[in-house]
């Protein structure tokens, strides 16, 4: 937990307003899938769950790695890339 609080010092209200804008906007598409399907009682919103769910996993992550980047300078593409083992090509501008 101490590691996530000093991820997000600084970023407290940012960070809340994005995981809870994310919340609250997958939740609302799941709901509707969730009544589109409805002619499956109760597998509605399980379907609708199953398929917004990874969507919010996505959003979680790239506002992980977006503090990640901001927080830790070494933390950037070209490093990512050579801890996978990825050549990456000069831009020509740098």
């Amino acid at each position: 937990m101490s590691r996530s609080a000093k991820l997000v010092r600084g970023s407290w209200s940012r960070v809340a307003v994005l995981l809870f804008v994310a919340g609250i906007l997958f939740g609302v598409l799941g709901g509707i899938i969730g009544l589109l399907i409805g002619f499956i009682p109760d597998a509605g919103a399980t379907i609708g769950t199953i398929i917004t769910a990874p969507f919010l996993i996505i959003a979680h992550t790239l506002l992980y790695f977006d503090l990640r980047t901001q927080k830790d300078e070494a933390f950037n593409l070209a490093v990512l890339a050579s801890d996978l083992r990825i050549e990456v090509e000069e831009s020509p501008g740098s």
